[in-house]
């Protein structure tokens, strides 16, 4: 299962699930949304991605990557997907 074999590549995600604070759902949606991004980008943009998990649906968490993905190609992938994730804003990069 996706959700076991991954989790250890992400301590926030593993410790969110673990203490119950998201359902399967959410980590299926994290680890998709994680793995979509260079490995660069994961330490940066997985907290800002939980937080989205906790408040959200499985949904919102798959909509900000793909936010992230399609707004932030222009410039550097990895850092205009930091920049976006960690100041959750919308127009960091150009």
């Amino acid at each position: 299962m996706k959700l076991l074999r991954f989790l250890d590549n992400f301590p926030i995600v593993r410790a969110a699930y673990r203490g119950g604070e998201l359902a399967t759902e959410h980590v299926s949606a994290l680890l998709s949304a994680l793995m979509s991004l260079p490995p660069a980008a994961w330490d940066a943009v997985e907290g800002p991605f939980v937080e989205q998990a906790r408040f959200g649906s499985p949904q919102d968490v798959s909509d900000m990557v793909d936010d992230i993905l399609t707004e932030g190609a222009p410039r550097d992938g990895a850092e205009c997907a930091i920049s976006r994730a960690s100041t959750g804003r919308r127009s960091v990069c150009s």
